[in-house]
């Protein structure tokens, strides 16, 4: 058709005879459901009559400017330009879902609402139950609202969810729990066991997802020593990676800067378990020197003080080698000792604990 809209002598035969009217739409409302935002491309500025004629509620939706508003006001509005209820013709939700959503997936919110609004059955009967699966796992990571999204998803549709995406999702609901009572315990366990069992078919933004929240959670501080061993025991390298970024980034360095006590934490956690595994033991000598040292070096007094205190009654001889730690040039040494190289036979220098594996959950 011309770029200004259909054929002047094709709007008149439209408009002179319903039989042609009729056909007309017919196909056009057929192609209108199986590619909805491509038929609303073709049809945009064509002037088809499409009032001429009750029904063809696909058709309708992809002829209908969609005014303004966010994307779920889109969606309720093309919804009501159908004409139809989901009960009589299901398959009129994929048409408003392609036409507001083309090429693109809900966000987390925009996906619960979608389910919690409409129902389950709905997205059953129109078969856009697989779309707001892969909305929650391809999803960003910084989408606060998936693990809400994942409950949602296992609570609707939990008797029909194939193993692979029931793993994601399941590790998707345990990443909204860390932080809180739900948490539970054996957090770095659950998530490895869970990946573990469901091979290579976790996505990657879920694995990503994961990690960030298991790291972000570790790096609390007062984090339990079982909990500390298990991702040291590990030596997962995407973990690990995740763990050493987190560690590096600028809201665990604001912090070590102004809490002395998290200063106290971290050093704890990152000489821990000296001899538990090789990617672990770099993982924290990195953390160590490129992170807290600078931080310490850069401590006020009153704070260089609070730290020691906090140390001295973490006993174990953790303010022995937090000195020792501390003095100028000092550090290769005691990472040295700490990896275990260069160590005597007659040398016992690792802390009693810190290699077998903890028997509590408390703190060391």
């Amino acid at each position: 058709r011309p770029a200004g809209g259909c054929p002047p002598a094709v709007l008149d035969a439209v408009h002179a005879h319903p039989g042609l009217r009729v056909a007309l739409f017919g196909s056009l409302n057929a192609l209108a459901a199986a590619e909805p935002a491509a038929v609303a491309r073709a049809l945009t500025g064509s002037g088809l009559p499409i009032g001429l004629q009750p029904g063809f509620p696909h058709l309708r939706m992809c002829v209908t400017p969609v005014g303004p508003g966010d994307r779920l006001t889109q969606f309720h509005e093309v919804h009501r330009v159908a004409g139809v209820s989901l009960l009589a013709d299901p398959a009129v939700l994929r048409t408003a879902l392609g036409l507001i959503w083309s090429g693109e997936l809900p966000t987390g919110l925009e996906a619960s609402l979608l389910l919690n609004e409409l129902g389950s059955d709905a997205h059953r009967a129109a078969g856009t139950r697989d779309l707001l699966i892969e909305a929650a796992l391809a999803a960003p990571p910084d989408d606060r609202d998936v693990p809400a999204l994942a409950v949602d998803l296992l609570r609707c549709f939990h008797t029909e969810l194939p193993p692979a995406p029931h793993a994601a999702l399941l590790l998707l609901e345990f990443t909204g729990q860390l932080g809180t009572e739900a948490e539970s315990d054996e957090w770095v366990t659950r998530v490895l066991s869970q990946l573990a069992r469901a091979g290579e078919s976790v996505p990657d933004p879920v694995v990503e997802r994961a990690f960030q929240a298991l790291a972000r959670r570790l790096l609390e501080g007062q984090v339990p020593t079982n909990e500390l061993y298990a991702l040291a025991r590990s030596g997962e390298p995407r973990l690990l990676a995740t763990y050493e970024k987190v560690g590096r980034s600028d809201r665990v360095g604001d912090r070590l800067r102004t809490v002395p006590s998290y200063v106290a934490d971290l050093f704890c956690d990152w000489s821990a378990f000296p001899e538990t595994h090789p990617a672990w033991n770099e993982t924290r000598n990195t953390l160590l020197s490129k992170v807290l040292r600078p931080v310490v070096r850069a401590l006020p007094a009153e704070d260089q003080t609070e730290v020691e205190a906090e140390l001295g009654r973490a006993g174990r001889g953790k303010l022995d080698a937090y000195r020792a730690w501390n003095r100028p040039g000092a550090l290769g040494r005691l990472a040295g000792r700490l990896s275990g190289r260069g160590r005597r036979a007659d040398q016992t220098e690792v802390w009693p604990g810190d290699v077998e594996p903890p028997t509590e959950g408390g703190r060391r």
